[in-house]
């Protein structure tokens, strides 16, 4: 089984949500450049999910998750938002990290 690193993952969910999204900003249709996180990095339990990630421009990277609901459907930001409230400090196992890499790069 890879090892997968913190860093190995920020970088394939970087490569993957560009590619998903088409390299737009999800919110404007400009170009984008960089991943807004709904729920941000801390909430472990959703870092990596894709609809949990949005390829955005600078000025739509935005540090408050309603701000995304409209973007990403209210039956998503709701169960992401379930997910972040539950306890999940296990979720840095080899095994949760292999699952979420294998979730990412479907979209690639």
């Amino acid at each position: 089984m890879k090892v997968h690193t913190i860093d190995d993952m920020d970088r394939l969910a970087r490569k993957a949500i560009k590619a998903r999204d088409d390299g737009m900003c999800r919110v404007c249709g400009a170009e984008g450049n960089q991943v807004a996180h709904v729920w941000k990095r801390r909430h472990l339990a959703v870092r990596w999910t894709p609809e949990n990630l949005l390829w955005v421009c600078n000025r739509h990277n935005i540090d408050e998750p309603e701000f995304y609901e409209s973007y990403i459907g209210k039956d998503i930001f709701y169960k992401l938002e379930l997910l972040v409230m539950q306890d999940h400090s296990d979720h840095l196992t080899q095994e949760f990290l292999s699952a979420a890499a294998k979730r990412l790069k479907k979209l690639l």
